[in-house]
């Protein structure tokens, strides 16, 4: 027995036109039943919603790079607009995904690109997606319900009208991935969440926001950059403080930069409200505008905390931190500390008097005051 599963040898055209969905079907099929891993040979491979198996593993050497039209050699298409997903992982225990792109080609109807559907008791997943770019769904890039031990590596969630990565479940790896240009959160956490590590990736350009995590406990937020979001570039804790507090966070050693891009409201880069047990030290924020130094100057604040207990918010630098105020504190904590963040805010008379000033902080002031002047002009 080969150790291998080819699908052009079991009907598959890869052109990008045919609907290769049987061939797929076949290769999972047989996959499930004899152990072999299905790689796939370069080709662009239109198909509708695939079930995977468990212990199933789905291979390709990648290709892909950032922008179109580098979307990879290997790619699986979604086929029409009625399908919720391309890859439906809900019962894909142990299985892995490796090397390849999803793309969803902006067809409407919702559609996300890998997706896990609700199933109140199952065995730990163990999934790996590992070196994947899933990218261009109507939905989100990847929507997981109820996962538990799940490793998403290596991958690329990208340019969705959803989120990058939407989330529900326990004990997962998110590390060393690209989450961008998505119109919802790059990352959210929607139901429930706790014992998530999401170390080393890249969250940039969401509209919507950076990361959002509402509900749930023990997350670990560490060595992460998080550019140039629509809103805040972390939102830990829910808005109504009725609810249960997010609770045993530890954020450190992140960038936080030039959120809050696509709103006029009051923005902050990070806004921790209602939360208890968390340590959020030894970050850096920083305000900015668009590349090349073009836009707007944001956001207003750099920490916004409120409803706090038993934590600590502390040694953390904002050098322009923010245009308006650094830390915005709103109060309502209990033995919970507050302090040693040093950074000075653009429109702070001390900034602007200080002579070791960098040059690209005098830039931003100079970018400040040219949108300034242009939203002037032109509400004139």
């Amino acid at each position: 027995m080969l150790p291998f599963i080819n699908v052009y040898d079991l009907g598959a055209v890869g052109n990008g036109c045919a609907d290769d969905t049987d061939a797929f079907k076949k290769a999972l099929s047989t996959a499930e039943k004899t152990g072999q891993t299905i790689y796939l040979a370069p080709g662009t491979f239109r198909v509708g919603e695939l079930e995977v198996p468990p212990q199933v593993c789905i291979k390709a050497d990648k290709t892909w790079g950032f922008r179109q039209p580098h979307i990879g050699k290997t790619v699986l298409v979604q086929r029409d607009e009625k399908q919720n997903c391309v890859l439906n992982v809900t019962h894909a225990t142990g299985s892995t995904l490796c090397g390849f792109s999803v793309y969803g080609n902006d067809i409407p109807g919702g559609c996300s690109g890998i997706r896990s559907d609700v199933i109140k008791e199952k065995p730990e997943d163990v999934m790996w997606i590992d070196t994947c770019r899933v990218s261009n769904f109507t939905g989100c890039a990847l929507d997981i319900s109820r996962a538990f031990c799940i490793s998403i590596r290596h991958s690329m969630l990208a340019f969705c009208e959803g989120d990058g990565l939407r989330f529900h479940g326990w004990d997962a790896f998110l590390n060393d991935n690209f989450f961008s240009f998505n119109r919802g959160w790059g990352f959210a956490v929607k139901g429930e969440g706790a014992s998530i590590t999401f170390l080393g990736n890249r969250v940039e350009w969401n509209t919507t926001g950076g990361i959002s995590i509402p509900v749930g406990s023990h997350y670990q937020l560490v060595g992460n950059y998080i550019d140039r979001s629509g809103g805040p570039a972390l939102a830990i804790g829910p808005a109504d403080e009725t609810q249960s507090p997010v609770h045993t966070v530890a954020c450190t050693g992140n960038i936080f930069y030039r959120s809050g891009r696509d709103t006029d409201e009051p923005v902050s880069q990070v806004l921790l409200q209602n939360c208890a047990g968390i340590s959020f030290t030894g970050n850096v924020i920083c305000c900015g505008s668009d590349d090349r130094l073009l836009g707007r100057v944001t956001p207003d604040y750099g920490i916004t905390v409120r409803n706090l207990c038993n934590s600590v918010v502390s040694q953390n630098t904002l050098y322009a931190g923010a245009v308006v105020q650094c830390v915005n504190d709103l109060g309502g904590h209990f033995n919970t500390d507050v302090s040693h963040n040093p950074g000075v805010a653009l429109n702070s008379e001390d900034l602007q008097e200080k002579t070791f000033l960098n040059r690209s902080h005098r830039r931003l002031l100079d970018v400040k005051e040219r949108y300034e002047n242009w939203k002037g002009d032109a509400g004139q």
